[in-house]
């Protein structure tokens, strides 16, 4: 049975090979994308992630629909630099798997590489989507160490 978060995911044209393909972006050891991919699973199933998932792509989804009330769209489609509410849910979310997790998070959201970028180019409006497989992929690799 295919993880429901996963699958919201997948709606979204986030594949698990894309995740598996940004935590190898970070990864120095010789894990395998086998090992990756049950690390990933893991975190999917952790009842946070899952909660973190479904409020950003929805969110997401209801701001490209224009159906969120201002402020609140306003704030998500980025038009208030003042107060980023996707990195704060991201930061939320990612502090709970200790500081070596938020540090590569921190790299994959603040030097968006060439993985981050093919992955998210399948979608119009990725505010929270960036850094939710930011958060997936930095928390499984920390799974793997």
């Amino acid at each position: 049975m295919k993880n429901a978060t996963l699958e919201l995911l997948e709606n979204r044209g986030i594949q698990i090979k894309d995740i598996i393909k940004l935590t190898e972006y970070l990864k120095t050891d010789s894990s395998d994308a086998d090992d990756i991919e049950k690390s990933i699973l893991n975190i999917l199933s952790i009842k946070e992630i899952q909660d973190y998932v479904t409020l950003g792509v929805i969110l997401d989804i209801y701001t490209e629909n224009n159906l969120l009330p201002e402020p609140l769209s306003q704030i998500i489609s980025g038009e208030d630099q003042l107060f980023d509410l996707d990195k704060v849910l991201a930061m939320g979310v990612i502090n709970q798997f200790g500081p070596q997790a938020v540090t590569y998070f921190s790299y994959l959201i603040n030097y968006k590489n060439d993985v981050l970028k093919d992955i998210l180019s399948k979608n119009t409006i990725n505010t929270f989507l960036d850094e939710i497989i930011c958060v997936i992929a930095s928390a499984s690799l920390i799974k793997l160490l």
